[in-house]
């Protein structure tokens, strides 16, 4: 039985990721024809404009802007980005490396920064996940405190619900909601994108199309650290939500396998028991 339902548990995953990357080509693909057909137009209209440069010469240059962007540079002839290696900003880059996010819009490019970063994850993240599960126990205090208070004497089942959905809303607006308006305030993002970012942020997804901090310049050190601290307290409490989620499966998972050997039990005990009794007088 608990073969059956581990190959049911994972072809459930299998079908989930499947309908989801099904779902997302289907909303996707499009846009991404769209952004191809009218990069590709622009190129062209650049040429004919500019007979003067040869189509070589123009994709030589843009593959000198894209690597510079890929590094977390971009320059034009009048302005350039702040640098992604001041200490602020590299120290919300180690953030991303112990805490696993890893946005990716800006990387180690020297074979010394590539070769620290090797020692410094395998070290780092670790001790960070150490560091998240201690704050996570602190983060149940207040959840803890609240399972001893009585609200509904008479339905305890439904008492215990409805402190938990109390627990994850104050946790959910406080550490996604909130944030999600700041970010819309300050990084001047749409708050659907700035929701985005904190879920994308909290999952460790880290897509890295979103970044804080990227065109903050009066305060942007302090600004890059408060986020440094929203991530790891946001990040602790998200792990505690995702292995509560993670815990109510598994018990539904135990209790379907131990109903089942208990109902295969009694079916097996029913079949010896009516192999023992002798035949009755009518039988014979």
């Amino acid at each position: 039985m608990r073969s059956l339902v581990l190959a049911v548990v994972w072809l459930t995953l299998v079908v989930y990721i499947v309908l989801g990357g099904v779902i997302f080509h289907f909303i996707e693909e499009s846009t991404e024809s769209d952004t191809k057909t009218n990069a590709f137009d622009g190129f062209k209209n650049f040429l004919s404009n500019y007979s003067c440069i040869s189509h070589e010469e123009l994709e030589l240059f843009i593959k000198n802007v894209i690597q510079a962007y890929d590094q977390g540079v971009l320059v034009t002839y009048n302005t350039s980005s702040e640098s992604n290696w001041d200490i602020a900003s590299s120290i919300f880059f180690a953030i991303t490396v112990v805490t696993t996010i890893g946005y990716g819009h800006i990387a180690p490019s020297t074979d010394s920064g590539r070769t620290f970063f090797v020692f410094y994850a395998f070290v780092g993240i670790p001790l960070c996940m150490v560091a998240l599960g201690f704050l996570g126990e602190k983060l149940q205090l207040p959840l803890k405190k609240l399972q001893k208070r009585v609200l509904w004497r008479d339905r305890p089942r439904y008492d215990s619900y409805i402190k938990s959905v109390i627990y994850v809303t104050l946790g959910f607006s406080i550490l996604i909601l909130l944030p999600a308006l700041v970010f819309w305030i300050v990084e001047d993002w749409s708050y659907t994108d700035s929701l985005y970012y904190v879920v994308v942020t909290l999952t460790t997804v880290g897509f890295g199309d979103f970044v804080p901090g990227a065109n903050e310049k009066n305060f942007r050190a302090v600004y890059k650290l408060v986020v440094c601290v929203w991530i790891m307290i946001g990040l602790a409490w998200v792990a505690l939500l995702i292995s509560e989620v993670g815990d109510v499966m598994r018990g539904k998972v135990s209790k379907l396998i131990n109903k089942h050997n208990s109902n295969a039990k009694e079916l097996s005990d029913k079949e010896q028991n009516m192999e023992l009794q002798p035949p009755s007088a009518a039988s014979i």
